[in-house]
């Protein structure tokens, strides 16, 4: 990962406002052993994997990043370009994470710990809504794990074991009615699966399955 780093004099000669390199994708502040510094990482958006991702420059002593809080409803304006900000600790990121979209909405916010995601991640809709809370443990996903629509409804919920599906789930309608539902071994179906249409009937894909596979 390419990373780029400027003093505070370089800063307010770039701009006055926040500095951003071409193509830049991640912004983080640091300190360094004399000035406070900007650190940029060219690498893009969240990741789907809770391993190691990212980390500053070596031998600049890291502290914890504040930012305000952000209103995605509003958009507000000054975050276009960045798409995370948060605090790294002895080469890793540590701490709380901020990710955003494209247009400055926050996307994502989580805990890191030695670089590995550690705890409740969240990912939210443009209005503010929460729409997806998973558990991490050392990089991996682990236990519970829901899914909500833009208006706050539960529509699935599971749980995970080493990063794969794993115990009883739930998919529901918006109305919140049950859509399907059986139980996970693994990442693979296992044993009875009941599918419903919006009507609440049983549909033809109710079976049983063996790994994965329907044996009836």
């Amino acid at each position: 990962m390419e990373l780029a780093a400027v003093d505070a004099e370089s800063l307010q000669a770039e701009r006055s406002g926040e500095w951003a390199a071409p193509g830049v994708e991640r912004l983080a502040s640091i300190t360094g052993s004399r000035d406070q510094a900007r650190q940029v990482a060219n690498d893009a958006g969240p990741s789907s994997e809770g391993g190691e991702e990212g980390g500053p420059l070596p031998g600049l002593d890291v502290q914890e990043v504040h930012h305000p809080a952000v209103d995605p409803a509003a958009g507000p304006p000054g975050l276009e370009g960045i798409r995370a900000e948060g605090p790294f600790h002895l080469g890793s990121r540590h701490g709380e994470w901020t990710f955003f979209d494209h247009q400055g909405y926050v996307q994502e916010v989580g805990s890191y710990r030695a670089g590995r995601r550690d705890g409740p991640w969240r990912q939210y809709a443009r209005n503010g809504q929460m729409i997806q809370l998973a558990e991490y443990v050392e990089g991996a996903q682990e236990g519970l794990w829901r899914r909500f629509s833009r208006e706050g409804a539960l529509i699935e919920e599971g749980s995970y074991e080493a990063s794969s599906p794993h115990g009883r789930w739930v998919r529901r309608y918006s109305d919140g009615s049950i859509k399907e539902r059986g139980r996970y071994e693994a990442g693979l179906r296992e044993g009875l699966w009941e599918f419903f249409d919006d009507l609440g009937r049983p549909t033809l894909r109710t079976g049983t399955y063996r790994a994965g596979i329907r044996i009836d």
